[in-house]
C-alpha cells in the first residue's frame, strides 16, 4: 500500500468564544465607561419601572442586562491580578487585600450569572414576541 502524498486537512482555528469576546471589550475600557454602563442601566430600570410603558419587561431585561455587563467589567478590571492566584503560589497577601479580592470576585460571579439569565430572558421575551406576531 502506498501513502497518499496529499497533506490531510487541519483543523480550522478556532474561534474566540463569546466569554473571551467579552472580557476582552471589559479590559480594553476605561473604568468610567464600565461604571458608566452600570450607572445608565441602573437609571434606565429605574425609569422603565416607574413609566411601564408597552411591553416594558423587555426593555428592562435590556437595560439589566447592560448594567450587569458594566458591573462584570469592572469586577475583571479589579480582578485582573488577582489576591487569590497570588495566594496560591505562596506569596503573602494582606488580608485586606485579599478580602477586597474576593468581594470583586463574587461581584464578578453574580453579574455573570444574572447577566447571563438576564440576556437569555432578554432572547425568549424577543422570541415569544416575533412570535406571537407571526401567528396572528
Amino acid at each position: 500500500m502506498s501513502r497518499d502524498p496529499r497533506p490531510l486537512p487541519q483543523p480550522a482555528e478556532a474561534e474566540p468564544s463569546l466569554a473571551a469576546l467579552l472580557r476582552e471589550r471589559a479590559l480594553a475600557c476605561s473604568p468610567r465607561l464600565l461604571a458608566g454602563q452600570a450607572v445608565a442601566g441602573v437609571v434606565l430600570n429605574g425609569m422603565l419601572a416607574a413609566v411601564q410603558p408597552d411591553r416594558w419587561g423587555i426593555a428592562l431585561l435590556g437595560a439589566l442586562t447592560v448594567s450587569l455587563h458594566g458591573l462584570w467589567g469592572l469586577a475583571v478590571q479589579r480582578t485582573g491580578t488577582d489576591a487569590c492566584n497570588a495566594d496560591d503560589e505562596g506569596e503573602d497577601v494582606g488580608g485586606a487585600a485579599a478580602t477586597r479580592s474576593l468581594g470583586w470576585w463574587r461581584v464578578r460571579r453574580v453579574a455573570a450569572v444574572t447577566g447571563s439569565l438576564s440576556a437569555l430572558a432578554l432572547l425568549w421575551s424577543g422570541t415569544v414576541v416575533l412570535l406571537g406576531r407571526w401567528i396572528s
